[in-house]
């Protein structure tokens, strides 16, 4: 008898939790993410990167309270993010693609020709692994593509790396991403790392592994994001022409050089966040957004 009251009430809490999940979420504020499968590869002083470790980060998306989208090569992350997403699905979408059919990616032989020149300097592994380097310049194809084909249909979209969250494998809390309230929507934001020189050259900045801004996440109205797009790989292009390549990091700084400006008339302006403390500097941008919501 006790069972066969607690059943139903427990199925009705369980259809109120759902209910007040799917009333959460966000109805502006889409984000994409992706892995692509580089193997196991070192990343400066930091240690070893492998599929396991971004598995492990990729948790932290679980309690995201926004449409996700996810780009992925590898079967393997993407059933792990089904089973992450599972109470999400409804607001989730993962594309299994092959990663040769993105724009960045076929670039990778040019890039490889750059970085086999004599005396070309080694950053693990953004001016060692090819892939690596367009990997990072896929954001913005992605970004573009989850636009272009209205898969939620949102005013603003966000790119965030997979380990962006890395320190909240362990948190609970169900969260929303929201855009700044003082976000120029003319623009595209970034986390502000170092002061910008805009008398640098831009080969200096590429070879030199100069860092502006941050590119673990990326904010912008849908229309901005499409035409910022496709001036990105057009700078990709002139940058790779020059004999040099590296990070978007260093693609976004040369731009807004004085030099950059020059050959590549930029017509959409980045908004830099400054990061304030406590925390750790590289991940402002996304706590500044990130919202708890408390869920019952």
């Amino acid at each position: 008898m006790i069972i066969s009251v607690l059943v139903p009430k427990i199925s009705e809490q369980r259809r109120r939790h759902q209910k007040l999940i799917r009333n959460s979420v966000s109805k502006n504020f889409t984000l994409v993410t992706a892995y692509w499968d580089l193997g196991t590869f070192r990343k400066g002083s930091a240690g070893m990167f492998s599929t396991s470790l971004y598995k492990k980060w990729a948790i932290a998306f679980r309690y995201m309270l926004n449409p996700l989208v996810i780009y992925t090569d590898s079967l393997e992350f993407r059933n792990h993010m089904e089973t992450i997403r599972e109470n999400l699905l409804f607001c989730t979408k993962i594309v299994y693609m092959n990663r040769t059919n993105i724009g960045a990616f076929q670039r990778v032989g040019k890039i490889k020709e750059i970085y086999e020149q004599p005396n070309y300097p080694k950053y693990y592994p953004n001016t060692v692994n090819p892939a690596y380097a367009a990997a990072q310049n896929a954001k913005y194809n992605v970004m573009a593509e989850t636009y272009r084909h209205g898969l939620f249909n949102t005013t603003y979209y966000g790119w965030i790396d997979v380990g962006y969250f890395r320190d909240l494998v362990n948190a609970k809390d169900f969260y929303v991403m929201v855009v700044p309230p003082d976000f120029d929507p003319t623009r595209l934001a970034f986390n502000r790392m170092n002061s910008h020189v805009e008398i640098l050259d831009p080969i200096k900045v590429f070879r030199d592994h100069m860092i502006w801004v941050g590119g673990g996440m990326v904010i912008g109205k849908g229309k901005v994001i499409d035409e910022f797009e496709n001036f990105y790989q057009r700078a990709v292009d002139f940058f790779l022409d020059l004999k040099v390549m590296n990070s978007d990091q260093q693609v976004i700084y040369s731009i807004y050089t004085k030099k950059g400006r020059q050959a590549l008339k930029p017509e959409i302006e980045i908004q830099p966040y400054l990061p304030k403390p406590p925390g750790n500097a590289w991940f402002y941008l996304g706590f500044l957004c990130r919202h708890v919501i408390k869920i019952i």
